[in-house]
């Protein structure tokens, strides 16, 4: 078991990877894929890994009993943190991209905090993956 353990996780690994790249080049845009590596990979990874039953079956105050969902939970922050930074770059070039960021960006919507926009990006990228 511990050697298909051992070959299944660098699969998993690359195909995660594979496909962060491909929703990073249609979907998120250059601000997300200049940060593009090996890291972001690990943290999307992680995030997958947190999308289990007791996530659903916990309240969320108990969380933090459980090792995955603490890592799911720090990964995620560190997202948003890199999806903040794409935001603010994107912002401050004024330039327009055709990708979900801009898209978001364009929201008709008045009160819409950039903890959303992070948040959405986030749970898109998540699920595209």
């Amino acid at each position: 078991m511990s050697l298909l353990r051992e070959v299944i996780t660098p699969i998993t690994m690359s195909q995660k990877f594979l496909c962060l790249y491909w929703l990073c080049f249609y979907c998120l845009g250059p601000e997300i894929r200049s940060v593009l590596d090996e890291r972001v990979a690990h943290l999307y990874y992680v995030l997958d890994q947190g999308f289990c039953p007791e996530a659903w079956l916990l309240p969320s105050c108990l969380h933090f009993l459980i090792p995955k969902l603490r890592r799911r939970d720090a990964a995620h922050k560190e997202m948003k943190q890199i999806f903040y930074d794409a935001i603010t770059k994107r912002r401050q070039s004024g330039e327009k991209g055709e990708d979900m960021l801009q898209t978001l960006l364009d929201t008709p919507y008045k009160y819409v905090s950039e903890n959303k926009y992070t948040g959405l990006q986030s749970r898109g990228a998540t699920a595209g993956c």
